[in-house]
């Protein structure tokens, strides 16, 4: 290893306090869809999250759909990475900040819209005791659009999302988890995403 690299290693090694084992959650619930000339939409959405912290470094991939009363249609995929600050080390409790950079898909099929771009934004999670945990997530999105047979870039989007998490034992967790999405192309397209879900998971 060049000599460069070794203080590098030492002071991340030094500093990295948090790591939480990989954990697989699914969720159900509520979805609606919002649009500026369309009707709104109201699915019941799927998704699949996996989720670890390893000595702060922070990975999120979730994937999803939707189904409307019709049976048509709505899939989404978002990824985020970042680097887990503890603000309160030393303490009886915990409170931390994410800085995140990532990537987000989402294919409407009643309408035929798709978005897709990077994303920056901070997750600030607290936990007041043991056994229960807030997570509050914010991301400024990049997006492009494709409806129909139009295309536009240089569009954008806010991303945010709420979660109470509860701990009922090392391996098994169940939150309630709130979602909005504002997508907005001027002249051309607006969207709003709103989810309410239960989820359950599991820790390996």
């Amino acid at each position: 290893m060049p000599k460069i690299f070794f203080p590098l290693l030492v002071a991340y090694s030094a500093f990295a306090t948090t790591t939480i084992a990989p954990t697989l959650q699914i969720g159900s619930g509520y979805r609606q869809d919002t649009f500026k000339d369309h009707e709104a939409i109201s699915l019941w959405q799927t998704e699949l999250t996996f989720f670890t912290i390893q000595r702060d470094l922070y990975l999120l991939a979730n994937i999803g759909y939707g189904v409307a009363a019709n049976n048509a249609l709505a899939y989404q995929a978002y990824g985020l990475l970042g680097y887990q600050a503890t603000l309160t080390p030393g303490r009886n409790y915990l409170v931390a900040l994410t800085p995140l950079a990532g990537y987000s898909w989402y294919q409407d099929n009643p309408i035929r819209i798709v978005w897709k771009g990077f994303m920056l934004g901070a997750d600030l999670v607290a936990s007041p005791w043991e056994g229960i945990r807030f997570d509050i997530t914010y991301a400024y999105q990049f997006m492009g659009l494709k409806k129909l047979h139009v295309r536009s870039h240089g569009n954008s989007g806010q991303f945010g999302t709420l979660a109470a998490t509860f701990l009922f034992n090392k391996q098994l967790e169940g939150s309630l988890f709130g979602k909005i999405l504002y997508l907005h192309a001027p002249h051309i397209a607006r969207q709003t995403i709103v989810e309410f879900l239960l989820q359950l998971g599991y820790t390996f």
